[in-house]
């Protein structure tokens, strides 16, 4: 972290907005960004339930919202229950079991196309800027996340990113299992994804960025050089503070 030469160094503590990346284009550089909540406003997985729910089964439009309305509830159950993140995340991929990964792909499509047109805001500001200055250093933007794949590349595509990381699911004969791939992407499997890709690329961790707003993104952003928390909260604002990470408000503009 870049700090100012005249401040004590008692008195050193992460800006509140992160540094901006050197425009330095020289080296392999890479930026990872986890998705929900930190580039973009909502937990992507749950904001698709509710149009996957709407758009399948036997007459949707009357039985899709009472489908959507127990599957939200099982999912809360299952927080108020204590269950892991992982735990969460595998409950809800058992949904599309028996599923045509080709329907599902066309579903996504539909589904982040209507959320576009609608006019709806689903980026936040000052994480979309940090993008930007990111790829015009030639950096690699790479997004790493718990949602699966399928879900994130329009977002993907529509941010010009390098790379996605994000949960595989099992498909045999062009249909869903239920089950994922191994490595889950959460918490350590975050970090292990980014460890490898920056191995296999050559690249060097002293010199790699990380955003993250949640706790299960801490072992992702201790892999790189440069991680940044992307938070109002104060829980993450006073972690960072120890660890002397940066802090960027996603809500700047």
């Amino acid at each position: 972290m870049t700090m100012d030469p005249a401040m004590p160094n008692d008195m050193r503590t992460p800006s509140i907005v992160a540094d901006k990346p050197a425009l330095d284009a020289s080296g392999k550089r890479f930026a990872f960004f986890d998705v929900d909540e930190t580039v973009i406003r909502f937990k992507s997985m749950f904001v698709f339930a509710n149009h996957y729910y709407n758009r399948t089964g036997p007459l949707p439009g009357v039985i899709g919202p009472l489908r959507h309305r127990a599957f939200m509830a099982r999912m809360n159950g299952y927080l108020r229950a204590g269950r892991s993140r992982e735990f969460i995340n595998m409950a809800y991929y058992r949904e599309f079991a028996g599923r045509s990964q080709a329907a599902v792909q066309r579903l996504v499509r539909d589904w982040f196309r209507e959320l576009r047109e609608s006019g709806q805001d689903i980026y936040f500001p000052a994480v979309l800027e940090v993008i930007r200055r990111h790829q015009a250093a030639n950096t690699r933007v790479v997004l790493v996340s718990g949602s699966f794949t399928e879900l994130l590349e329009p977002i993907a595509e529509e941010l010009n990113v390098f790379k996605v990381l994000a949960t595989r699911l099992k498909v045999e004969n062009g249909r869903y299992t239920g089950a994922i791939l191994p490595q889950q992407m959460i918490g350590a499997g975050k970090a292990a994804a980014v460890r490898l890709l920056l191995e296999d690329e050559g690249a060097d961790r002293a010199d790699s960025w990380a955003y993250g707003d949640h706790h299960s993104d801490i072992p992702m952003l201790s892999e790189v050089g440069h991680p940044t928390i992307v938070s109002r909260d104060p829980e993450m604002i006073r972690l960072a503070a120890e660890r002397q990470w940066d802090v960027l408000d996603p809500l700047l503009t």
